[in-house]
């Protein structure tokens, strides 16, 4: 019995390593922080006990509806877009081996939402289920598959993993300008509904949305976590992934699927929300050096975090306009972009 204990002991200490928990502890309570400063603020200021009372239906009516109906549904799909971008951007680092990695840099997330905004397009033509949920995120998978597929091709014909991420900056371009041809065509309401997608937003959040987003975000969460041996064999040299043989090229190919499931879902929810995917892996990877499973947690809760509290910044900053989501991580991310880039070129 002892042995077991012991056996079991060091079987979680190396999926969750000891230096890696405090970590953890730190990013949940961020987490919990950041939902309730969520609930908490905005044109109408509610206080803890204001928001007990509304989740309970024991308040006013103006209450519930502002805490249920409109705050509650946006920190859903600000936590799932967060998660999965973040989610991404470390599978698409890992694969690839770049530290600038990531959907929107790779133009995955332009793919998607181009996808996305030529749904919507057709359902403004007469196209029914064009624009719902799932057809949306479906589409949105397409998109970054297609991008994704490209890439490999690209890659195929020069093996420079390098210069296949930065293959992806050029198909976002042109996948960008294909997003202002489909708005120059398109009726003023599609125009406006597209913008929203071109520089992110969780305006649109609502609760039949965030049931789809979710069911999808817990599946790909299982079937990246179940995959965590060959994460971290990639992690630690391709070269010896790679002489596997074909279950490792099959495993390869999985995790890229993975990636643009997790970047299809937040395109589908919020729109081409940049950077996320970019700074929060490097972040876990300097607090949370070892443990795949441990980082896939850690991305998991600092990307939920980092979105929720540029949504709060987006809210609040210029009361009661509102920004768009993706500015806010645009001026945390463009910054980080250029350290990384800089460093880069000196090694």
């Amino acid at each position: 019995m002892h042995t077991d204990r012991v056996v079991r002991q060091r079987f979680f200490s190396g999926l969750i390593p000891a230096g890696c928990r405090r970590f953890l502890l730190l990013a949940l309570l961020a987490v919990s922080l950041v939902m309730l400063g969520a609930l908490m603020t905005g044109p109408l200021a509610i206080p803890i006990e204001g928001i007990y009372r509304a989740l309970q239906h024991e308040t006013d009516p103006l209450l519930q509806l502002v805490v249920n109906e409109l705050r509650m549904p946006r920190l859903v799909l600000g936590l799932i877009t967060g998660a999965s971008l973040a989610v991404a951007g470390f599978l698409l680092q890992t694969l690839t081996r770049v530290s600038i990695a990531s959907p929107a840099v790779m133009g995955l997330s332009d793919g998607a939402g181009l996808c996305v905004v030529l749904a919507l397009f057709l359902g403004d033509r007469g196209w029914e289920g064009a624009t719902s949920p799932w057809m949306l995120a479906a589409v949105a998978f397409a998109g970054a598959g297609l991008v994704l597929l490209i890439l490999r091709g690209l890659f195929r014909l020069d093996p420079d993993l390098e210069k296949m991420v930065f293959s992806g900056l050029v198909i976002a371009a042109v996948c960008k300008a294909s997003i202002s041809l489909l708005m120059l065509i398109s009726q003023s309401d599609i125009a406006a509904q597209a913008q929203l997608w071109l520089v992110g937003s969780l305006a649109q959040a609502n609760r039949q949305l965030n049931h789809y987003l979710l069911g999808g975000f817990i599946v790909l969460c299982l079937l990246t976590l179940s995959a965590y041996r060959q994460i971290a064999l990639f992690r630690i040299s391709e070269s010896l992934m790679m002489s596997l043989g074909e279950s490792a090229i099959r495993q390869q190919r999985f995790l890229y699927a993975l990636a643009a499931g997790f970047t299809a879902i937040a395109v589908a929810g919020a729109g081409q929300i940049g950077f996320v995917g970019l700074v929060v892996p490097h972040l876990v990877q300097r607090l949370c050096p070892r443990g795949v499973p441990a980082q896939l947690l850690g991305n998991l809760l600092c990307g939920a975090a980092l979105v929720v509290l540029a949504d709060i910044g987006a809210r609040t900053l210029i009361a009661p306009y509102e920004l768009p989501v993706g500015i806010i991580t645009a001026f945390i991310g463009v910054p980080c972009f250029l350290v990384l880039y800089l460093k880069r070129g000196k090694q």
